[in-house]
């Protein structure tokens, strides 16, 4: 069965989408990496939050390729170690060898004068030994030096080592500081609805006050009757009033005056 590559293609977008819709974290990580990756083009369509948000995952973005690019150059640091380390260990071979090679000729030299040898063979042989002293000195100063570079690259690499582990977690203090920041932010941001709130309920309250004043006036003129006149309302008003203040000063209920006959 031949399977078409348009169709693998719809397939997988289809598949993002749904992921998209279906979870929230999911779709608000991809939109904060496409302002990240835009950078300010999209800075008048974002909130304060999203701005500050975005710009700390940034100056993170930098951070990490700086952490990337330290681990690489550690790791080629590593490498040079142990090239150094193990032509250190080659010197030190080569030393073992020419002392080898001196014991010899001391020996062979030791030998002739035993055996009677000639003048002029012993001279070739004492040569031979000088040959072998000198080879000894010079590989010596060899080794000195293998291992002076061995020990200078592992104290490079030990502190390299440091930095970048002091910088790795640097950017994990980074993470946890913007994650707080972010916390901050999303605060503030509520409080900030919640004022926009308060003031509409005010300005709601306001207005409800002026229904339930004109719900009364409504029902004091249903009470007095349709000719009742706003002096008739004022005195009938007052009347109230000063039957509930008689309430509270007497401790009695007094009854409410009667309503004027239509």
């Amino acid at each position: 069965m031949t399977i078409n590559l348009m169709h693998l293609v719809y397939l997988a977008l289809g598949l993002g989408v749904v992921l998209l819709v279906a979870f929230p974290k999911i779709r608000a990580g991809v939109f904060q990496w496409i302002r990240v990756k835009v950078g300010g083009a999209v800075d008048n369509g974002t909130t304060p939050r999203e701005k500050a948000k975005d710009k700390g995952e940034q100056a993170l973005e930098t951070q990490r390729k700086a952490l990337k690019a330290a681990v690489g150059l550690l790791k080629q640091q590593k490498e040079n170690v142990v090239v150094v380390t193990a032509n250190a260990t080659t010197e030190s071979n080569k030393l073992t060898k020419v002392q080898g090679d001196l014991a010899t000729a001391v020996k062979d030299y030791e030998d002739g004068k035993k055996f009677n040898l000639s003048n002029d063979q012993l001279n070739e042989l004492a040569l031979k030994v000088k040959t072998a002293r000198e080879a000894v000195t010079k590989q010596e100063a060899n080794l000195a030096l293998a291992n002076a570079t061995a020990k200078a690259a592992n104290t490079s690499l030990k502190s390299a080592k440091t930095k970048v582990e002091s910088f790795e977690k640097n950017i994990h203090d980074n993470e946890s500081k913007l994650a707080l920041a972010d916390v901050l932010n999303t605060q503030s941001e509520l409080e900030e609805l919640t004022n926009s709130i308060d003031g509409l309920l005010s300005d709601s309250a306001k207005a409800n006050d002026d229904v339930e004043r004109i719900l009364a006036e409504a029902q004091a003129r249903q009470n007095v009757g349709r000719d009742t006149t706003k002096d008739e309302l004022e005195k009938r008003r007052q009347e109230e009033e000063a039957r509930k203040e008689r309430e509270r000063l007497d401790g009695t209920p007094t009854a409410p005056p009667a309503a004027p006959q239509a």
